[in-house]
């Protein structure tokens, strides 16, 4: 019986992975995403605000998410002034890791298709942003990369990262940086929420590892018979 459950267990995760979409990366301007919604973090509090994780909001077209952090998020502003010093734009709203170490994951109530943002390390120089995609299941099927350079800039110069996928299939992201430091910012987030064009449809390998799961459990009470 306990072989059975491994075997079915495993090739369920084979088939969750197949199903997944195939990500395309958008790292050039944020109007490539082809959004429909957005989430603006400070809804809920003026320019230095530190909020508990994790912490949920509700993007403008209605979508529930939630952000979490090992530790305490931050809401903060960019400005050139007296307020958040980076290189996003005057005016963003910002969500950090509030000093601490990342990554930020984000949880989608309903799945999506698209996901982008400006990125920055709160430590100044060289970084390289990184956001993981993940589907049913907590499955992982893929990753993106962007590099860039943390300063005062105070001039939208923030790498954007963002990517598509070909199914509405992304439950979650895992965002982080690594090099100049692990603690980042991020501004508003532009989703994709609509199906994808023709509707989501599995791939075929998906309908053949579903039958080869039934097949084995098959396979198997017949052996015990």
């Amino acid at each position: 019986m306990m072989k059975t459950v491994k075997l079915l267990a495993a090739l369920t995760v084979l088939a969750l992975g197949a199903m997944a979409g195939t990500i395309s990366q958008v790292n050039t301007p944020r109007i490539g995403l082809a959004a429909n919604d957005i989430v603006q973090w400070g809804l809920v509090g003026a320019d230095g605000t530190f909020v508990t994780s994790p912490y949920n909001v509700v993007s403008g077209g209605g979508l529930n998410l939630s952000a979490a952090v090992t530790e305490g998020l931050a809401i903060y502003v960019q400005s050139g002034s007296g307020g958040y010093l980076g290189a996003f734009s005057p005016g963003d709203i910002l969500l950090d890791s509030g000093f601490n170490p990342g990554p930020i994951t984000i949880d989608f109530a309903t799945a999506v298709r698209g996901v982008g943002f400006n990125i920055g390390s709160l430590n100044f120089g060289a970084f390289t942003g990184t956001i993981q995609f993940f589907g049913a299941g907590n499955v992982s099927f893929g990753t993106l990369n962007v590099a860039g350079t943390s300063s005062f800039a105070n001039d939208g110069s923030a790498p954007f990262l963002g990517g598509t996928s070909s199914a509405r299939d992304i439950t979650r992201v895992v965002i982080s940086t690594s090099g100049a430091g692990s603690a980042l910012t991020i501004n508003q987030m532009s989703l994709l929420t609509t199906d994808a064009p023709g509707g989501d449809i599995p791939e075929p390998s998906t309908i053949t590892l579903f039958s080869a799961a039934l097949v084995g459990c098959a396979w198997m009470r017949r052996r015990r018979a």
